[in-house]
């Protein structure tokens, strides 16, 4: 009877993770694998695509949390500290 090899583990989702910071670690652990060499093709590729998931889920919770951030501060009749990039003073 021939020996089956264990099955890779299943890529995360981003529903997976309750927290960003759950995400953005498991996010740099996928890129410490990729960039170690070690992995077959189909691994490489899986992680991969396992990372653009994680990277975009890490980038809408970025940008809800400064649209957050751009409400209280406007609520609160401050400067919004940027502006597309922008340096608080328009520069």
């Amino acid at each position: 009877m021939p020996r089956s090899t264990p099955a890779p583990p299943k890529p995360a989702q981003a529903a997976d993770f309750e927290t960003f910071e759950q995400a953005l670690g498991r996010l740099e652990e996928i890129i410490r694998r990729l960039e170690g060499g070690n992995l077959s093709l189909d691994e490489s590729v899986r992680c991969f695509t396992e990372g653009m998931k994680l990277h975009a889920y890490c980038e809408r919770a970025l940008k809800e949390a400064r649209q957050k951030i751009d409400v209280l501060l406007r609520e609160s009749g401050q400067i919004v500290p940027w502006e597309d990039g922008q340096a608080p003073d328009g520069s």
